[in-house]
């Protein structure tokens, strides 16, 4: 599950760190630089970081996007190698703001774009990339656990039974002594936010007697242990079944 999202978390470290190296060179531009120790070592860092995300665009793209990446990546390299003002660079060629934002603009959205695609993870082809050789495909099949249909379906109704609960506690929504549905509207937003309390406690209570059993029998560290240990199981299955 976690590999699944190393690549997207690497991919938003690149682009906060592109979005970074912009604030600084704007700075810079601007100003004339900062021409100080801290600042360089600012810039260093900054530079380093994108550097070390860089390989994301030319192993973790799909086929149809690899070149592509590849030229936005040697792009994106020039850009790191070609000095800010206030860096020592005897012979270089001078930054002009326009024609840095026009660059830094073209990359920024491609990294955006690469959001909406299916990256690949380590040890696994991106998507439309090399196959098996015998054929078979590399596409992970969901998970299907005996009984998780009808548990999700469950959990499912619970919850909109929870969320109808609320929204008709809320609004005033009651049974009367005969049997009928009366409704009483709140008066102002206390009235609004007293019966939105009520209706959140009722809850409460009725989820606390569900579990009073299992907090009777296992204590209340057990049972925060379990359901801790529930969600994540959730989860998961979430993720596994695809």
């Amino acid at each position: 599950m976690w590999r699944g999202l190393c690549p997207r978390w690497r991919l938003r470290g690149l682009i906060a760190a592109w979005v970074a190296y912009r604030k600084e060179a704007a700075g810079r531009l601007g100003t004339g630089g900062e021409d100080s120790a801290a600042a360089g070592e600012r810039l260093l860092r900054l530079r380093a970081r994108i550097a070390q995300r860089l390989p994301l665009l030319t192993t973790a793209v799909p086929e149809p996007l690899r070149a592509e990446a590849r030229e936005q990546a040697a792009a994106i390299t020039e850009i790191l190698n070609r000095p800010l003002p206030g860096e020592a660079a005897p012979g270089a060629q001078p930054w002009d703001w326009e024609e840095f934002e026009s660059r830094w603009r073209a990359h920024f959205i491609f990294l955006h774009m690469l959001r909406g695609v299916r990256l690949a993870t380590a040890g696994a082809p991106a998507a439309g990339g090399l196959s098996v050789p015998n054929g078979l495909s590399r596409r992970r099949r969901p998970l299907r656990l005996p009984g998780a249909r009808w548990a999700g379906g469950l959990i499912r109704l619970a919850l909109l039974a929870a969320a109808a609960y609320i929204v008709a506690r809320t609004l005033g929504l009651r049974w009367d002594t005969a049997g009928r549905f009366v409704l009483e509207p709140p008066a102002g937003a206390e009235g609004w936010a007293r019966n939105l309390g009520l209706a959140v406690k009722g809850i409460g209570l009725a989820a606390a007697g569900l579990l009073a059993p299992v907090v009777a029998a296992y204590g209340a560290t057990v049972t925060v242990v379990l359901l801790a240990v529930l969600g994540v199981a959730l989860v998961c299955w979430r993720y596994l079944r695809g």
